[in-house]
């Protein structure tokens, strides 16, 4: 568990993420840049957000792993817990589709809010997850990594 893994200190700091949970903020951000697309990321993660995105969409992605801005702890966690940090749910986190990425990076960051590129929306339906000199094709998410953790 948790307590097994992190420090009381470690804890307390995770216990305030809950206050980090809604996406209200980045989407009204989002919708005054007229972004194409808005989508909170939730249940299978990262990668599972970006299927579901790119999919709908009919077109492609390349998605770079070490762009992924996960939180030391999320790390830390995952790894004693041996869980895919780039599947497990992952509230309070907006993926965003625009042609102007550094205008809303730009303008999140005023705001307080964290934002990076994470990849890049590509022609045909080819979808692909680039981690170091890997390219894996992307693929649905058919389970939440946090399921794994109540099946132990």
């Amino acid at each position: 568990t948790a307590k097994k893994v992190l420090t009381q200190e470690e804890l307390t700091l995770i216990n305030g993420f809950k206050d980090q949970m809604s996406v209200i903020p980045e989407g009204r951000i989002g919708k005054k840049l007229g972004v194409h697309s808005m989508h909170d990321i939730t249940e299978g993660g990262i990668l599972g957000g970006v299927y579901e995105v790119v999919k709908a969409s009919e077109k492609g992605c390349e998605l770079f792993a070490e762009a992924f801005p996960f939180h030391d702890l999320t790390l830390k966690l995952t790894k004693a817990l041996g869980l895919d940090e780039k599947k497990l749910i992952s509230s309070g986190a907006m993926l965003f589709g625009t042609d102007e990425p550094e205008r809303l990076i730009k303008e999140l960051k005023e705001h307080g809010i964290p934002a990076t590129v994470i990849g890049l929306i590509t022609e045909g339906t080819d979808m692909w997850l680039i981690d170091g000199d890997k390219k894996i094709p992307l693929e649905a998410v058919a389970k939440d990594e946090i399921y794994r953790v109540f099946e132990r």
